[in-house]
């Protein structure tokens, strides 16, 4: 259910509510530090989507003046609504029409959008907030500001920090999002007083100057009211355990309401129908040529042997060879990155779409690099001149060398972590008559780790070219910012070329990374100082269930 709070007030909520107003831009601040400054979130209220913290400070501050209230009394109320795990994930799939499991995986429409619903139930609320009071007045009476939040952290009180598990102020996972509503005290327009912390049921029989009058708050009513809203707004299928009513009467019912419940409870999840594997999107690969995108494995082999009149091939005299383009893990993720808007580190977070555009763009590259494959011949000829077919792989599997294998860490045949795509390109051992001689198959990786299986066989074959051109093609078409270390024609100066070429880029490597590491210490070093001012901030007691 959305959990409902009303907050139990302390010295700060007998004066301004400015505060607690500029504390509610912390989250704003640290996106603004991560570069994420197009994610910040205004403050809004009933009819405004975007109100600045001064404003909304004012709006609330001036609306308790002369309207007889003491000093003591509470000018403002805070309240908070909670969204479980599930209702979260319900509602940013439903949006995005795929899993999501974090609001950084939403793009930046999808974001815009996930805002919008959630202003939406909390617009709701506080239409059920207002009517909760029994005077006959709606949200447009009542004088509010509210802010959502993505992000929450451990405290030193949670069970995970207790238990070891995590550390205080450290980033919680999954869906996180809540609301923060600042809510003043009075009327808009009358000397009405709407405490949420007046009890309704002790005040049912209230009677003033010899007539009966409606006064209190039911809190239990209002969160009633916010799930039933939330669930037929977003039509959302709420389980028999996820009910406030069900959550109330095992808290504070009898022996007899619990076990009777309980019962339920567990017939229910024994109903629940296992959910279908779905098949995975990465196993649906085609073969591609030149200039068709889709083609039958059948396909291929006529492409290879139709180029040569199945003569030569079929007596074995001349063997087509295999090349094998590998992106580092840098480039997959900038190249996927770009594509979802958004950062990917698995290929299967990508929906349908995503992965059409991916695989577009790998093929866009792939033909590139037969175009520098055809220039990196000494005696140049024009890629056309090539017959070739190739197949884009998103799943590698370990294999028995594996350093990880050796060690135990990784079984062989299962698919390593994060993002694994590799171009597999098959070559025609003839172009227009000429016979291209034989090769073993080559690795060509294009990022970091630029290793070789084994040499090229072709002595008119430029391998150390081709290897650049193909860097120089991926950073051109996809915006790629390669880092020195990345450089191809770093590796091949430090390879081979000598003393005093070597020396000031191996400089300049060691001063990049001491200056990475130093880069690292100090956001470490301030978040600590970050941790060390909470850590003394003074706690809400919370009405809660």
């Amino acid at each position: 259910m959305p959990v409902s709070i009303v907050h139990q007030t302390s010295a700060d909520n007998k004066g301004s509510c400015s505060k607690y107003g500029h504390y509610l831009n912390k989250e704003n601040k640290e996106l603004k530090k991560e570069g994420n400054g197009n994610r910040q979130q205004f403050f809004f209220n009933h009819d405004q989507n975007m109100i600045t913290t001064v404003q909304a400070i004012t709006m609330v501050d001036d609306n308790n003046k002369n309207k007889g209230l003491a000093k003591k009394q509470d000018k403002y109320f805070t309240l908070t609504l909670n969204f479980s795990q599930s209702e979260q994930e319900h509602l940013a799939s439903t949006l995005a029409k795929r899993p999501i499991e974090n609001v950084d995986e939403l793009n930046s429409k999808e974001y815009e959008n996930y805002n919008e619903v959630i202003k939406l139930f909390a617009r709701q609320a506080m239409r059920n907030y207002a009517a909760n009071f029994k005077k006959d007045i709606d949200e447009k009476q009542i004088v509010w500001f509210a802010k959502i939040e993505h992000k929450r952290r451990y405290k030193g009180t949670d069970k995970e920090v207790l238990a070891g598990r995590s550390k205080s102020g450290e980033l919680k996972k999954g869906l996180q999002t809540h609301v923060h509503i600042t809510v003043s005290r009075m009327h808009k327009d009358y000397r009405i007083n709407l405490s949420p912390l007046a009890n309704a049921r002790s005040s049912e029989n209230l009677v003033l100057n010899g007539r009966k009058v409606r006064g209190g708050f039911d809190r239990s009513s209002w969160k009633q009211l916010n799930e039933d809203s939330f669930d037929k707004m977003f039509q959302y299928k709420r389980g028999l355990e996820e009910k406030f009513e069900t959550l109330r009467k095992l808290k504070h019912g009898t022996l007899e309401e619990k076990r009777v419940l309980k019962a339920e409870i567990r017939l229910e999840q024994n109903m629940q129908p296992v959910p279908e594997k779905k098949p995975k999107l990465i196993s649906q690969q085609f073969y591609f040529i030149p200039d068709q995108n889709r083609i039958t494995k059948a396909q291929t082999i006529s492409t290879i042997e139709s180029h040569s009149g199945n003569k030569e091939i079929s007596k074995g005299q001349v063997r087509p060879f295999e090349l094998t383009l590998n992106l580092s893990q840098r480039e997959q993720e900038h190249l996927t990155s770009a594509i979802a808007e958004r950062p990917v580190e698995n290929i299967e977070e990508l929906t349908a779409l995503e992965l059409k555009h991916y695989n577009e763009a790998l093929q866009v590259f792939a033909r590139e690099a037969m175009r520098n494959f055809a220039a990196s011949r000494k005696r140049r000829i024009h890629e056309k001149q090539l017959e070739w077919f190739s197949k884009i792989e998103h799943d590698s599997e370990s294999n028995g060398t594996d350093e990880k294998s050796s060690i135990g860490k990784s079984k062989t045949e299962e698919p390593k972590k994060r993002i694994q795509t590799k171009i597999n390109i098959t070559v025609s051992g003839m172009q227009k008559g000429h016979s291209i001689e034989n090769r073993p198959i080559l690795n060509v990786d294009l990022g970091l780790k630029a290793m070789l299986n084994e040499k090229p066989a072709l002595e008119d074959f430029d391998y150390s070219k081709w290897k650049q051109l193909n860097q120089n093609s991926f950073d051109t078409l996809f915006g790629f910012e390669r880092s020195l270390g990345e450089k191809q024609e770093v590796h091949q100066k430090l390879e081979h070329g000598t003393l005093e070429e070597k020396s000031p880029i191996k400089e300049e490597l060691k001063s990049n990374k001491l200056r990475n590491r130093l880069h690292q210490k100090t956001r470490q070093s301030k978040k600590g100082a970050k941790k060390g001012k909470n850590r003394n901030k003074g706690k809400n007691n919370q009405i809660s269930l």
